[in-house]
């Protein structure tokens, strides 16, 4: 019960830092688009920062999943 308790508050705090990377993700792809530069340099970079927001995204609905899951073990 301890590790299950454990184990939920770490993934929290995960989820949080995985929040808080694809807010910067959005800010950054923003500036990005903001500046207007239509070089192939900023292509690859709004790539690349899709990649990263698709990922963590991914990431932050597996820990929805694992969280809701786990919410009826430590209740």
């Amino acid at each position: 019960m301890h590790s299950s308790l454990t184990f939920f508050i770490f993934l929290q705090n995960y989820k949080q830092e995985l929040e808080g990377r694809y807010n910067t993700y959005v800010s950054i792809e923003q500036a990005i688009s903001n500046y207007k530069d239509n070089s192939e340099e900023s292509l690859y970079r709004l790539f690349t920062l899709d990649y990263g927001k698709r990922t963590t995204k991914a990431a932050i609905e597996w820990c929805d999943f694992t969280l809701d899951k786990l919410s009826t073990k430590v209740d």
